[in-house]
């Protein structure tokens, strides 16, 4: 069975774990609060432009899907 837990401690999870693994180690050492927040801040932004693109994506076929274009994009 999967552990769910928030993102903030699956990032310090992760930067331990790599510190162990000696991945990156110095760096994360040093710059660990920087890391752990670009990581957050850039995971938070992923999901928000997916979900912009998909709006646009359905916007596009359904203005286009007219004859022709539905039979390459049919509906659904």
């Amino acid at each position: 069975m999967t552990e769910e837990i928030e993102l903030p401690e699956a990032v310090d999870r992760a930067i331990d774990e790599c510190i162990r693994e000696n991945v990156l180690r110095d760096f994360l050492m040093e710059h660990r609060a920087e890391a752990k927040a670009m990581s957050i801040f850039e995971y938070d932004q992923e999901r928000p432009m997916q979900q912009e693109r998909e709006a646009g994506l359905r916007k596009g076929k359904s203005s286009c899907c007219t004859g022709r274009c539905r039979r390459i994009w049919p509906e659904g």
